[in-house]
């Protein structure tokens, strides 16, 4: 009907996309990561930095560990649950920019609240918008 739309006939699995601009210079993208881009399990010593990320399904970073670091990355354009979604102790997330995200940029889960355990786990000087 308008420019920016799409229709996916899946009988024939054809994709059918009217751009915004000229074809010629749109840029179309197709996510085929349905997962975090990374996905960590009990992992310790983990560190991003300066990553630029974009178009993913899942979010960039998801699972579980301690000393985990995301600092200055650039992360847009997400789905899922949030862009950083972390479980564990002394995690950091640190200077980044998020935008463009279907749902949250930081979820962090650390500590203990039965034995008031701190987490130590720091989110300070991140830009978020546009979710």
């Amino acid at each position: 009907d308008s420019s920016g739309e799409y229709y996916w006939n899946t009988e024939t699995n054809f994709l059918y996309y009217w751009p915004e601009t000229d074809f010629a210079i749109s840029e179309i993208v197709f996510s085929q990561i349905k997962d975090s881009l990374f996905t960590l399990e009990d992992a310790s010593y983990i560190s991003f930095e300066s990553v630029t990320a974009k178009y993913f399904r899942n979010g960039f970073v998801s699972g579980s560990g301690n000393n985990i670091t995301v600092a200055k990355c650039e992360l847009s354009s997400m789905a899922g649950p949030a862009a950083v979604l972390l479980t564990g102790d002394f995690i950091t997330v640190k200077g980044c920019h998020i935008h463009e995200l279907s749902a949250a940029g930081i979820h962090v889960q650390t500590g203990d609240i039965a034995s008031q355990r701190q987490g130590h786990t720091v989110i300070s000087d991140n830009i978020i918008h546009d979710f």
